[in-house]
């Protein structure tokens, strides 16, 4: 996935018609395929994911019932003696 800066910077070069292509993937550091596809589209490239869930939504609603809801937090200090 190309960068939104990768993108900008890819038009901009382009825009000013002194670089081939060829030489913007050079300067920008990416294939000519990339700076092809970059120019073909009019819109800043977005990173849109589906929401796959959480391994603990089928125990979200769940409440054990032995701490009353309250989740309880263990300190160990080391070095002491009591």
């Amino acid at each position: 996935m190309i960068k939104l800066d990768d993108w900008a910077e890819i038009r901009h070069l382009h825009s000013t018609g002194q670089h081939s292509k060829r030489e913007i993937a050079r300067l920008v550091g990416v294939s000519r395929g990339t700076v092809d596809r970059a120019l073909a589209v009019d819109r800043a490239p977005t990173y849109q994911r589906e929401p796959s869930g959480s391994s603990f939504d089928e125990f979200a609603g769940r409440d054990s019932g032995r701490t009353g809801g309250v989740v309880g937090v263990t300190v160990v200090v080391s070095g002491e003696s009591r």
